[in-house]
């Protein structure tokens, strides 16, 4: 059977001590460190998102310095482009204009080449003519 003595209040006794004691000692800095611990995570994990919001931010960011390069590239390449398309334009035009400025004066020289080889050849025609009529008629020239 169970006896209540004086053994049964030192027990309670040393209860309430171990109590304080480890309330004081094991517990609360437990309990503290479990505290700082869930704040630290909770620090960290806003961290942690503010981080995220800031990659996602930064990588628009460079998604949208990509797309303007490359417009701005495609802009210039047009541009070249039509520059040279323009140039060359220019030059085959200033070729063609060349090249019927020489047609021309090359025209107008043969022509007077032409003018000068049928005028030589009328002075000689009649020198021919005469000379062959002579010879046929039998005459000396």
């Amino acid at each position: 059977m169970i006896n209540i003595d004086w053994t049964v209040g030192m027990q309670a006794v040393n209860f309430l001590v171990m109590l304080v004691l480890l309330n004081t000692l094991v517990f609360r800095p437990i309990l503290r460190a479990a505290e700082q611990r869930e704040a630290k995570m909770t620090e960290l994990e806003r961290s942690g998102r503010q981080g995220d919001e800031e990659t996602s931010r930064l990588m628009a960011k460079y998604d949208q310095a990509i797309v303007d390069i490359r417009r701005e590239s495609a802009e210039m390449v047009a541009g070249a482009r039509a520059e040279a398309v323009k140039q060359s334009t220019d030059l085959l035009a200033a070729a063609r204009a060349e090249f019927n400025g020489k047609l021309v004066a090359a025209r107008n020289d043969i022509d007077q080449q032409v003018d000068v080889a049928s005028a030589q050849l009328k002075s000689d025609m009649r020198g021919f003519a005469d000379t062959l009529a002579a010879k046929i008629l039998g005459r000396k020239a």
